[in-house]
């Protein structure tokens, strides 16, 4: 359930290298999330926040950021170490990896 995903993780973008792009994620049980986007060559970090789900019925876990981007993708791995597809807040595609870092009690 959406209890198994609660914790911190970080983001990279299976296009780009982390120089380019990568992210910090917290993923609270209320259903809300922060975020922290690091853009290394621009010199440039971009602060966050949303809502996501998880549907257990599709393993279907998706981010909402407001305003901006989401993403959506079917869990494949395990909730410590996944990956999903969707749109940056530009509007293009977006395939990013989530690794779990640590789980809230």
């Amino acid at each position: 359930g959406m209890a198994d995903f609660v914790g911190f993780y970080n983001i990279t973008d299976n296009y780009r290298s982390p120089y380019e792009y990568r992210g910090d994620l917290t993923l609270r049980a209320d259903g809300t999330f922060t975020s922290v986007e690091y853009f290394p060559k621009q010199s440039r970090n971009f602060d966050g926040k949303g809502v996501w789900t998880f549907d257990p019925a599709t393993l279907t876990i998706s981010l909402r950021w407001q305003p901006g981007g989401d993403f959506s993708g079917t869990v494949s791995g395990n909730t410590a170490d996944f990956q999903m597809a969707g749109h940056w807040s530009d509007g293009k595609t977006a395939n990013a990896r989530f690794v779990r870092r640590w789980r809230q009690p």
